[in-house]
Parts: C-alpha cells; sequence; structure tokens
C-alpha cells in the first residue's frame, strides 16, 4: 500500500513540475538561407487538456512565406529530446493552409505522448513546401544534419528518413 502511495505522489509531483518543463526547454530553429518559408519565432507549452490522455506539448510556430509565389502546404519537422538530452521523437508538423508571398502565419500543434512531461529540447526546421504549381522544395539532408551535430546533441538515433516521423496537423 505504502509502494502505492508513493508512486501516486511522485506521478502528481512530477505532473505539477512538469508545468514549469517548458520554460527550462531549449529550443533552436536551424538556419536555413534557401528556405521559401521563414521561422520567425518557436515556443512550446505543456498542457494537460481533458481530450488527452497523457499531457501534450504544444509547439506554437511563427513563420512566414518569404517569395513571390503561393504555398499550399508547409511541412515542418522537429526533432525533440528529454531534459537529459536523450533522443525523445520526431514529428512532422503539416500547415495547408495556402500562404500569399510576405504572408505571416502562426500556428499551434499539440503532440501529445506518455513521456511529454519530459521535453526538454526541440530542433525545428522547414523540411518540405509545397508551392500551388505543385512544385516542391525540399530540405537539404546534409545541411539539416550538419546543422543538428553543430546543436550538440546525441544523433545517434536521429533519422531524417521518411517514415521516421508522426504526423500533426494544425489547429
Amino acid at each position: 500500500m505504502k509502494r502505492i502511495l508513493s508512486a501516486v505522489l511522485m506521478l502528481i509531483m512530477l505532473l505539477s513540475l512538469s508545468k514549469s518543463l517548458p520554460a527550462q526547454a531549449k529550443l533552436n530553429i536551424l538556419p536555413q538561407r534557401t528556405s521559401p518559408v521563414k521561422i520567425e519565432k518557436y515556443e512550446t507549452q505543456f498542457k494537460t487538456p481533458p481530450e488527452y490522455r497523457y499531457g501534450a506539448v504544444v509547439h506554437k510556430i511563427a513563420f512566414k512565406n518569404i517569395t513571390r509565389q503561393l504555398v499550399d502546404a508547409v511541412q515542418f519537422r522537429i526533432i525533440s529530446f528529454d531534459v537529459f538530452q536523450g533522443y525523445q521523437s520526431q514529428i512532422a508538423l503539416i500547415c495547408t493552409e495556402p500562404l500569399m508571398p510576405g504572408m505571416p502565419v502562426r500556428g499551434e500543434w499539440y503532440n501529445d505522448y506518455e513521456e511529454a512531461f519530459m521535453f526538454g529540447r526541440g530542433i525545428l526546421y522547414v523540411e518540405k513546401i509545397k508551392y500551388s504549381d505543385g512544385q516542391l522544395w525540399i530540405a537539404d539532408q546534409e545541411n539539416i544534419l550538419f546543422s543538428i551535430k553543430s546543436a550538440r546533441v546525441d544523433i545517434k538515433q536521429v533519422s531524417l528518413e521518411a517514415g521516421t516521423s508522426r504526423f500533426l496537423n494544425m489547429r
């Protein structure tokens, strides 16, 4: 009985402390000189909405179409690490709102998973762009890997291959 009570108290303590973790989270926007979309701001927040079984890391991104073309879709990728700098996961954030040239947008994506309260670092970059004429822009993976290494994280478990991300739609 004491063990169960201790475990419950520990879980309550962790969940109450976890609301303060995003303030300590380190967030990186990878530099991309050739990207048609500029990431202007990246913030996170931990929430425990009733519709989610676990807490959720809310990724808030402000971005802008810096081209003269209409953009139909943007795909961002976030590589997440826990508070101990261990690899957590990757997510692809999708925005299908048409972006006019010069148009700024703010989006939110909720990433709910069991270890969300352990989120400690997010590395964000623009992965793909689809223009209204059907053309695609895809980030240079070699440059992305170099930038991730420069961020001084252990990338042994990081794979930029297709199918390694969970997809989330913008709210």
